[in-house]
């Protein structure tokens, strides 16, 4: 445990802000070794500050903090990756970031350390904020890669249930993903197969397959992991309904 007023350093990806008094904010960020953690930085809201910009969302930061009593404070912060202000200039690619943090919030318990899920977020906010892929395919693969690190990976493609191979119709969200026809149940769900192989693409990172998808087909295989992520979340995400895939 560390004591009152001892200065450490870490590295962090600010997931929000929100305002304290009239020049203060409360930052929100998930750090490479302490895991998430909310502190204050001071007189940010001025426009003489110095790290105002640097404590937006989405900003990839080296950062001083001084442990306090109940927060603690910000008192150095520099840039590693610049990634609100271009991601901020596009709605699809805000709303995807902010789906990102706010499925990384509720996956993560306070100070929970989770450095596959940190490398994981910086990788999706950079490709996000360099504008490499569909927006809601980058937050799609996030929260399929993140929810399997937790330890709910999807099958899709071996039947959940009775293993068998291919790029089954039928996804059963409560029980582990695909199903193929023998082992479909009340509550699967059928889709094109086209589906079924961009969800796994989704899942391991095949953005070459990925790139030539019809739209109708990443509709569908977005409502998927929407879904298999708010189950296995056990509350609903309140982003999705901002969402806008075209």
């Amino acid at each position: 445990m560390r004591s009152w007023n001892k200065l450490y350093r870490t590295e962090g990806i600010v997931l929000r802000s929100y305002k304290l008094g009239e020049a203060d904010k409360i930052i929100v960020l998930f750090t490479k070794d302490y895991g998430i953690k909310s502190a204050v930085a001071r007189s940010v809201r001025k426009t003489t500050s110095k790290i105002g910009a640097r404590v937006e969302p989405f900003n990839y930061i080296d950062v001083q903090l001084c442990s306090g009593k109940s927060l603690d404070i910000i008192s150095q912060v520099e840039i590693i990756g610049a990634y609100s202000k271009e991601i901020s200039k596009n709605i699809q690619s805000f709303t995807a970031a902010n789906l990102m943090c706010e499925v990384v919030e509720k996956l993560l318990i306070e100070n929970e350390k989770a450095l596959s899920i940190f490398s994981l977020l910086k990788g999706g906010l950079f490709s996000l904020s360099y504008r490499n892929y569909m927006p809601v395919l980058v937050s799609s693969s996030f929260c399929l890669r993140a929810l399997s690190i937790s330890g709910w990976a999807p099958s899709c493609f071996n039947c959940a249930n009775c293993g068998k191979e291919g790029y089954h119709e039928y996804f059963n969200i409560y029980d582990g993903g695909a199903m193929c026809d023998a082992c479909r149940k009340v509550g699967c769900r059928k889709i094109d197969v086209r589906t079924m192989k961009l969800l796994l693409d989704l899942f391991v990172g095949n953005w070459q397959e990925v790139a030539k998808v019809e739209n109708f087909i990443i509709d569908e295989a977005v409502d998927v992991v929407n879904s298999y992520t708010q189950w296995h979340l056990e509350r609903s995400l309140k982003l999705l309904q901002f969402q806008n895939i075209h």
